[in-house]
């Protein structure tokens, strides 16, 4: 065993690490308070909280043109949409509309937490919602939609770039 005497020298060299970005395709994904920056709109927990109580109605009261501003507006519209026949059909003819026209790559995708600093038009709310009811955890999955587990919170839905000649043949 060694023992290191004179630890008290100046180091040599210093190490800068530099995070690498990982290429691929981002959407940045937002509703509520974090979509439109003030106040006006509801707060994202409490948005959050209507989905898990009425997920359907809860959306289709959002995309309603007009959208309510303060929580008694949306309440109304809830209760107006709850009472609605096939409102779950109704929203997912909707959401798969708007999903359809924003082209995003085959596969799983990935939610991730960089939504500082991102650019380009923001999302529409049919496919913003089309987006939130897909996720599982930290995975977009294609073809799930469930509104009831839409959280309100700004995140970025990455899919990353596959290198070409790489992969299985």
């Amino acid at each position: 065993m060694t023992e290191l005497h004179n630890m008290s020298v100046a180091p040599r060299s210093m190490v800068t690490l530099q995070r690498a970005e990982l290429q691929g395709r981002r959407f940045r994904v937002a509703m509520g308070r974090s979509a439109v920056g003030h106040g006006e709109w509801l707060d994202d927990t409490e948005l959050t909280r209507y989905f898990l109580e009425d997920g359907a109605a809860c959306a289709l009261a959002v995309l309603t043109p007009g959208v309510p501003l303060t929580a008694t507006q949306l309440r109304k519209q809830i209760a107006r949409f709850r009472r609605t026949k096939d409102v779950l059909a109704t929203l997912r003819v909707r959401c798969d509309a708007a999903l359809s026209r924003l082209h995003l790559p085959e596969g799983f995708g990935f939610f991730v937490d960089d939504t500082q600093g991102m650019r380009g038009a923001p999302l529409s709310m049919g496919a913003t919602l089309a987006i939130l009811a897909a996720r599982s955890g930290p995975l977009y999955l294609p073809g799930r939609f469930e509104p009831s587990l839409i959280t309100a919170a700004a995140v970025t839905l990455f899919f990353p770039a596959l290198e070409e000649g790489r992969g299985v043949r």
